[in-house]
């Protein structure tokens, strides 16, 4: 059958509905450099093409309409969710106006998570978009790897297509992060179960300075607020979701180890791969960041593969179809300069301790602001509150014992970044962190339950709070962390070094 691939990007839908049989009446994409990658695969060069002000007329009949628009208005992950949600509908009217208009037998459309809430609530009597509630048969959050992506990736699927055929079709086993990256590095496809002559784009990805592995460990494993993510990335499992980006410090990046103890980006052929695009599939730009963007952006070809069988009423079959490209092979992409600018005066650092974080965004938090280095104990919840040192209650005869840096040496290895693979810098607020932590915890163990307790009422009644049943629970180590913090932030306040 005929479809047609509305933001088509670099190809995810049009690769699995053409290796499905199906063939392109149209593919419409905005984008240059994604027109081109999916030309150089696919054959089909087309004009850039600006959906928004499409007219349905312009669009040929075809019995499949598919397509995802931009995603990153609804993404939770674009700016803690806080997309221009309005923007975003405007892409989804425009492609939902495409479908009414043409009456296909066939349409779906994807997009992240959050939209399928959205699209349940506005197709509501009265709903911003009622007026095609009638086209939609589903809408369903799927697991990617369900369908053998070796990624968990949650997607929403929305639309009319036979949704039994492709559900029967769930179950197929998704290789795991290192099998992908041990595929990548040999040659051999393990989710097309092929080997292409020559493999591209494969030069791993960015080394990450000790700093940067340590950011991003923080972000994942001892983030303030969020929940805990693997780091590194556990080989053992389907990899997480992988981005349109992958910058050095994020939280969404996936890192992996390498043998030496370092730690690294992903290559652009590994995140394609993860992505479940052919080896032989080639990323038409002259930089990493754009392949990277296109891979990362797309729908994985293996699960519209599916859906492409599904509507002809098949089933994956016993040998996978082996993808060649038109083009041939693409030059490699141009190396991106790893060098790193020296970091600005006044660099923010926050990090939550080590030892002292209790989730539910309860922590305590080594900050620098314009006023200098000090502790903080925040408390989460409705009533969101940071205890600054005034707040703390008073250490009493306990004490807790460690090495304090001295503060202008902590700005300086911070604003320098300390390079050292070793981590053997004590004055970089990272380590000055830890050592906070180490001392709460071996205090911890000397204070009475019920002065611990009492420590803790006396802080939350200073805020005008009650003292939550988390904050109870935790009492032994939230009171050493107030004496560590109060300890800290009196040895700042006062300039000198305070030893062991």
């Amino acid at each position: 059958m005929l479809f047609s691939d509305f933001y088509a990007g670099a190809g995810g839908w049009s690769l699995g509905m053409s290796l499905a049989g199906h063939e392109p009446a149209m593919s419409a994409e905005i984008w240059r450099t994604a027109n081109a990658t999916r030309g150089f695969n696919l054959g089909s060069v087309e004009p850039e093409i600006d959906i928004r002000a499409l007219s349905p007329s312009d669009v040929p009949d075809s019995p499949i309409i598919i397509g995802s628009p931009p995603c990153t208005q609804f993404s939770y992950a674009n700016r803690g969710g806080g997309g221009d949600m309005a923007d975003g509908l405007v892409d989804v009217r425009a492609f939902l106006t495409i479908v009414r208009e043409k009456k296909p037998e066939f349409w779906v459309m994807e997009n992240v998570p959050r939209l399928s809430g959205i699209l349940r609530e506005l197709l509501l009597p009265g709903g911003e978009l009622y007026e095609f509630a009638a086209l939609f048969d589903s809408i369903d959050d799927f697991d990617m790897s369900d369908w053998g992506v070796p990624q968990r990736r949650r997607r929403c699927i929305a639309g009319r297509y036979p949704r039994g055929a492709l559900l029967a079709m769930r179950g197929r086993r998704a290789p795991t992060l290192g099998e992908v990256l041990a595929g990548v590095r040999s040659g051999r496809d393990v989710v097309w179960d092929f080997s292409p002559e020559v493999v591209t784009d494969r030069d791993p990805g960015f080394l990450l300075t000790w700093e940067e592995a340590r950011i991003n460990e923080e972000k994942k494993t001892n983030h303030p607020i969020y929940n805990d993510m693997s780091f590194p990335d556990d080989r053992n499992r389907p990899s997480r979701t992988v981005t349109a980006t992958c910058t050095k410090v994020s939280r969404e990046s996936v890192v992996v180890p390498e043998a030496d103890g370092r730690h690294r980006l992903l290559s652009v052929r590994e995140t394609a791969a993860l992505q479940s695009f052919p080896l032989s599939y080639q990323f038409v730009s002259t930089g990493r960041s754009d392949r990277i963007k296109m891979a990362g952006n797309a729908i994985p070809p293996l699960f519209t593969f599916a859906m492409g069988l599904a509507m002809k009423g098949e089933s994956f079959p016993e040998a996978m179809p082996r993808f060649v490209p038109v083009g041939g092979l693409s030059p490699e992409a141009r190396p991106e300069s790893a060098e790193r600018r020296p970091h600005r005066e006044g660099r923010a650092f926050r990090a939550a301790i080590k030892g002292l974080r209790f989730k539910s965004a309860m922590a305590f938090e080594l900050r620098n602001t314009d006023a200098g280095w000090s502790v903080v104990f925040h408390t989460g919840g409705t009533s969101s509150k940071t205890l600054h040192d005034a707040d703390l209650p008073q250490p009493g005869q306990f004490e807790a014992r460690w090495h304090f840096a001295d503060p202008e040496a902590m700005t300086r290895a911070w604003e320098a970044g300390d390079y050292d693979p070793h981590g053997s810098n004590l004055e970089h607020p990272f380590h000055v962190a830890d050592s906070i932590g180490s001392a709460a915890l071996a205090l911890s163990a000397k204070i009475p339950d019920d002065v611990a307790e009492d420590m803790v009422r006396k802080a939350y009644t200073t805020i005008g709070l009650e003292a939550p049943r988390k904050a109870l629970a935790n009492a032994r180590a939230i009171s050493a962390g107030f004496v560590a913090a109060r300890q800290f932030n009196r040895f700042i306040s006062q300039d000198r070094r305070i030893a062991a």
